[in-house]
């Protein structure tokens, strides 16, 4: 049985993300600055300058490990995705997954699709995916909105090394 929480909807900002900027880290600054601990992200409108995407490799595997794909650009993006907190305090400031969890930051899991005069990929953003303006100001723009009354955490497995679960739950 799948379980199901209900929360309502909070805040909705709006942010614009300057050129060079780490796409990921701004991500994570922006909830951190507005003190979001869940919400979504409807749409991420832009061009990046270099994406990294993790994605399943070409080759069929029965375990298929993830591989991280660099794109040089200029990209045109979009994307979506979710975003809650890392409780591991077993793990302390110890990174831990793929993404670098770290215990009482910020979770992110965003679906990024780039693409260029010859291809279109899409992926889970990474690290190092930097913004990329023709302008002055970048237009490079995403909406967040704030979940309140339920909260999306990430917990750590056993071992300890890498994301175990997304565990969802009601708050006050």
């Amino acid at each position: 049985m799948h379980k199901q929480v209900i929360g309502r909807t909070g805040r909705v900002i709006m942010a614009h993300f300057d050129k060079d900027e780490d796409l990921l880290e701004g991500i994570r600054q922006v909830l951190k600055e507005q003190k979001i601990r869940t919400g979504y992200i409807p749409t991420i409108t832009g061009a990046v300058r270099k994406a990294r995407l993790q994605k399943f490799p070409a080759v069929p595997a029965p375990q298929p490990s993830p591989v991280v794909v660099e794109l040089d650009g200029p990209l045109e993006a979009n994307g979506s995705g979710i975003f809650g907190i890392v409780e591991a305090p077993e793990q302390g400031t110890k990174p831990f997954a793929l993404s670098g969890n770290v215990h009482g930051e910020p979770y992110v899991h965003v679906h990024l699709t780039v693409t260029s005069a010859k291809e279109t990929m899409s992926g889970h953003l990474m690290p190092g995916t930097t913004i990329n303006s023709l302008h002055p100001v970048s237009h490079f723009t995403i909406f967040f909105v704030e979940v309140l009354n339920a909260e999306l955490q990430i917990r750590c497995d056993e071992k300890h090394d890498r994301m175990a679960y997304h565990f969802i739950t009601e708050t006050k």
